[in-house]
């Protein structure tokens, strides 16, 4: 059906433009680089870089889902 891909296409549009695009601002950047400093202190040096990587996605994901639910 035209009208479903149609809207598939829009939908598929949108969230490319939100995941590609290049912020105006760089506090995203800092927020994220303040929370990996969180994770990432003293007595964890070690982690794996892997491992950050999924916990600050998986910390950034809890925020964004708690700000839509709220």
């Amino acid at each position: 059906n035209q009208s479903i891909l149609s809207n598939i296409r829009i939908y598929v549009s949108k969230s490319c433009r939100k995941i590609h695009c290049i912020p105006a601002t760089s506090a995203v950047v800092e927020r994220q680089f303040s929370s990996a400093g969180f994770v990432l202190n003293e007595r964890r040096t070690s982690i794996n870089p892997d491992y950050l990587d999924n916990i600050l996605f998986i910390r950034t994901m809890e925020k964004k889902y708690y700000e839509a639910t709220v």
